[in-house]
């Protein structure tokens, strides 16, 4: 009966309330309130919904390529299969262990990225960019006011409450006086 036990153990979904999915890697990162004033790496984490917010993220990572900062996407598709129409830098479903947490080099390298602001551009309460906010060495993450949010944003920026991608944008960039990149004189 002890491997029968074992066999239910080991196949048995991960804890949905009261424990963590997982450990916090990035305990000892020091978070700052950062402005874009002051920054130069921004990471965007986001989730595929539909065509017209992934041409929206597309649109705003273009937007501060241009202005000068070094901008990165990271979009997790809660799909098997990839649709074709996708741009971005991505993960799926197929990218995820048994405790949701994504394992490939594509989301390694993002989260030990050292950004100095993360936008978390995803309303819904999904485990694997949870696990990537969470585990983020970026310096600040800012994301739109969720309850189940509270645990991967650091600052919160008020929207509407229907999910709108675009008002979302729209907030980050007046709260954080989004302006062109200019370098520091030493």
């Amino acid at each position: 009966m002890q491997w029968f036990q074992k066999l239910k153990e080991l196949f048995s979904p991960p804890p949905i309330k009261g424990q963590p999915l997982w450990e916090t890697e990035s305990g000892n990162v020091k978070r700052e309130l950062v402005f874009f004033k002051d920054t130069f790496r921004v990471g965007l984490l986001c989730i595929y919904t539909n065509q017209a917010e992934h041409d929206a993220i597309m649109k705003y990572k273009k937007e501060l390529d241009n202005l000068g900062y070094e901008a990165e996407v990271l979009m997790y598709v809660d799909l098997k299969e990839m649709p074709r129409d996708i741009y971005l830098p991505t993960f799926n479903t197929k990218d995820l262990n048994k405790q949701q947490i994504p394992y490939n080099p594509r989301t390694d390298r993002f989260v030990k990225k050292k950004f100095d602001m993360l936008f978390n551009l995803f309303f819904v309460d999904s485990a694997p960019l949870k696990y990537l906010a969470t585990n983020s060495v970026a310096k600040c993450r800012y994301g739109a006011y969720r309850p189940h949010l509270k645990s991967v944003t650091d600052v919160f920026v008020y929207t509407e409450p229907e999910d709108n991608i675009l008002q979302l944008i729209f907030k980050i960039n007046e709260v954080l006086e989004k302006q062109a990149y200019v370098r520091k004189k030493f």
